[in-house]
């Protein structure tokens, strides 16, 4: 069983362009291995710090897809105790995958195809990322998230009250991504806040995905 395991994943990681080559000497900003539509997907443990439940764990997924070299897109999905925060990139960066192959880069789009794309944008850009080349497998990517939709509810036992609240909000971070070939291990720390006059939070964990290469 575990030799069936060991080859399912050597199968999975050759034949394709690596994420840390072994004998790259490349510098600070001078790398980079992403290309436009490479996403990845990944699951981690988080700690969410001064929710109104207070300090709690929570399970996360993450959805990350490239815009270029650097530029990425993201969205997360976070839920835990009476917990619930996500983003519209989770439907705006799924489509974009889908409807948009890139075999039309510098060509010429319809005024419908326009017209999605930039539907698309407004739905993915809600969480965007910097990717700094540290080493031939590893970046440092400062990112901003300008929407956050989070529920924290909770049904109160006397003497406290049932909670039901809905806010949006924003949140600033770092993201370590160690890759190996196609797996990618990131460590990240954020600060958060909502619109409304909540205190705020801070989030951390660390996220374990898997790279695809959509480039031929």
């Amino acid at each position: 069983m575990r030799s069936r395991i060991l080859l399912i994943v050597i199968l999975l990681t050759v034949g394709h362009p690596s994420l840390c080559s072994q004998d790259a000497t490349q510098v600070l900003g001078a790398y980079s291995p992403h290309a436009y539509r490479d996403f990845s997907v990944s699951a981690s443990p988080n700690l969410i710090f001064n929710t109104p439940n207070g300090t709690q764990l929570a399970g996360g997924l993450k959805l990350r897809m490239f815009a270029g070299k650097r530029f990425s897109f993201d969205s997360e999905f976070l839920a835990g105790r009476d917990f619930v925060q996500f983003g519209p990139g989770l439907i705006g960066i799924p489509i974009w995958l889908l409807a948009f192959s890139g075999e039309n880069d510098g060509g010429e789009y319809s005024l419908s195809d326009l017209a999605v794309m930039a539907a698309l944008v407004l739905l993915s850009t809600e969480h965007f990322s910097y990717h700094i080349p540290v080493n031939s497998c590893m970046d440092l990517s400062p990112y901003v998230s300008l929407l956050r939709l989070e529920n924290t509810y909770r049904r109160g036992k006397l003497p406290e009250p049932d909670m039901n609240e809905f806010q949006a909000g924003f949140g600033v971070g770092l993201e370590l991504n160690k890759y190996f070939n196609r797996f990618l291990l990131s460590p990240y720390i954020e600060y958060n806040r909502a619109y409304s006059t909540r205190a705020p939070g801070f989030n951390a964990g660390v996220y374990f995905g898997y790279y695809f290469y959509t480039r031929k």
